[in-house]
């Protein structure tokens, strides 16, 4: 019984009360039968009493339920003795314990003098392992109206219809700093929403999201107007590129602008031609430095040895001999020998006559302020002369004060004109000039301003932008765009190109707009 499961046990129990309500219908059955019989036989024995049957059924009712009630509760088990070790019991039986060469336990009487081997595996409880629990499975019977198809329309059988014990999660804790990293990037990409709508409420900075964000260096360019483009509408009759398909298009007409004939383009004189051609002195030829030394000490030795020969001559007087302190002995001799201190005397005052000699010359020779500079302006005309270079410069912030001056006061000393266009997004400066102002302006962009050094003198910070200068474009143009220098503060886009398209130098801003730091690599520093 202890075997069985509580759904046998019920059935068990289903099965004796009705055998049992089976035989008591039938004992009465038999009790009806034999009642008649009695009555007509006198000599009988007298019928069984009601009262006694009763008590039989309450007793028999009371067995039945005494054994549903054992059947539940299950009896209690015995506890079995501990066993102990074999050495043990044997000390108790008062027997002696041995070991074999294979190290098994002997267990000889003292009395009968017999040897029986022990066994190999361990007799005390502590040493056995222990056998694993089962896992008791416990099934629940789910109401008819739920498994039963008919009666539930929902009911997939595909699925179990033992229900599945609930098994715990563990608990997923978020990591050190998550949700500070997210408010964090919240409140900066709040900030910078609430500076766009500023700038957009003040109207400092209406610029396209286009030029902002330039791909690939190139422009956003307008929409044709008229449908065609300039070099085609010749050829296009209607102005549409439709009179190609249709056959309307002056390509291979006799009156077409395209012909078999080859057509050779005018030669002109580059820039400079023009300004040594005018100019009286020829082109000098080009030496190099070793032939410029040569030259020069040909020319110095023909000069002496042409003063030579007119001394041998007697056309010139020999020089007086150079005296000095060193060589004052060797060249007077005797007369510095009977008197050194007036000898001493006379040289002294004429090395101060030769220094002073050298300096009157000098003095001759040297140049004065206006003569200075006539000079200079000499040459840098001179140096516009041989051609017009222009370089274009972009830099990303220029609100240092100081860096701001260096560019406008250098751009003023070299004589150079140009534009400094100072933009929200960065800031480009464009000088054209003769070609030595043009060099010795790119050492001051390129190497002499720390642009990335953003404090004043006061120790405050001016900005924390990553500044830097780029040289975008240098080259050779053929005029001035540019009557002098000067700064030009441009808050929106239409200004920017208004103030670009008075001085025609839109493609300077196209070409700053998409540059990167990648395509300057090239650029270097003319020494």
């Amino acid at each position: 019984m202890s075997g069985k499961t509580p759904s046998e046990i019920k059935a068990l129990l289903e099965q004796a009360k009705a055998m049992a309500q089976a035989r008591a219908a039938q004992a009465k059955a038999q009790m009806l039968q034999q009642q008649p019989q009695q009555q007509q036989q006198p000599g009988a024995a007298a019928p069984p009493n009601l009262d006694d049957l009763a008590r039989r059924k309450a007793a028999l009712q009371a067995k039945m339920n005494a054994l549903k009630v054992a059947k539940a509760v299950p009896a209690p088990v015995a506890a079995a003795p501990a066993p102990v070790d074999a050495r043990a019991r044997a000390a108790q039986m008062g027997s002696m314990v041995t070991t074999d060469a294979a190290g098994n336990l002997i267990i000889s009487s003292v009395a009968s003098g017999k040897k029986v081997q022990a066994p190999s595996f361990a007799t005390v409880k502590i040493n056995q392992k222990p056998e694993p629990k089962k896992e008791l499975k416990i099934e629940r019977e789910l109401p008819e109206e739920l498994v039963n198809p008919e009666i539930n329309p929902y009911l997939d059988p595909n699925l179990s219809v033992v229900p599945r014990e609930r098994v715990s999660r563990p608990l997923k804790f978020a990591p050190k700093g998550k949700f500070i990293s997210i408010a964090n990037q919240i409140r900066t990409e709040q900030r910078i929403e609430q500076f766009r709508k500023e700038l957009e409420e003040q109207g400092h900075a209406n610029v396209q999201e286009e030029d902002l964000q330039m791909k690939d260096g190139f422009t956003k360019r307008d929409v044709l107007k008229d449908g065609v483009e300039w070099w085609d509408a010749a050829f296009l009759p209607n102005k549409n590129y439709e009179d190609i398909v249709q056959g309307h298009a002056k390509i291979e007409t006799p009156d077409s602008l395209i012909t078999h004939f080859i057509q050779h383009p005018v030669q002109i004189q580059p820039p400079n031609e023009a300004a040594h051609a005018a100019s009286s002195k020829p082109r000098p030829l080009m030496l190099t430095t070793k032939e410029r030394k040569k030259l020069r000490r040909q020319k110095r030795k023909e000069l002496l040895k042409e003063k030579q020969d007119k001394i041998r001559l007697g056309l010139l007087a020999p020089d007086a001999p150079k005296v000095k302190l060193a060589n004052m002995m060797r060249v007077l001799g005797q007369e510095a020998v009977l008197n050194p201190t007036e000898v001493e005397m006379k040289v002294r005052q004429q090395v101060e006559e030769r220094l002073q000699s050298h300096l009157d010359q000098n003095a001759e020779r040297k140049l004065t302020p206006e003569q200075r500079k006539a000079k200079e302006a000499k040459k840098k005309e001179e140096d516009l002369n041989k051609g017009i270079h222009v370089s274009v410069y972009k830099i990303n912030d220029l609100s240092h004060s100081q860096k701001r001056f260096k560019v406008d006061k250098n751009a003023q000393q070299l004589n150079l004109t140009g534009v400094v266009l100072i933009f929200p997004t960065f800031s480009m400066v464009v000088v054209e000039g003769g070609q030595k102002a043009i060099n010795q302006y790119k050492k001051l962009m390129l190497r002499r301003i720390d642009w990335t050094d953003n404090t004043r003198q006061d120790g405050t910070e001016v900005s924390t932008v990553d500044n830097k200068c780029l040289l975008v474009w240098e080259g050779q143009a053929r005029d001035r765009q540019f009557k002098n220098f000067h700064f030009i503060t441009c808050r929106t886009d239409a200004k920017l190109k208004e103030t670009l398209s008075r001085y025609n130098v839109q493609h300077y801003w196209d070409q700053a707009l998409g540059f990167k730091e990648e395509d300057m690599l090239g650029a270097t520093v003319t020494l």
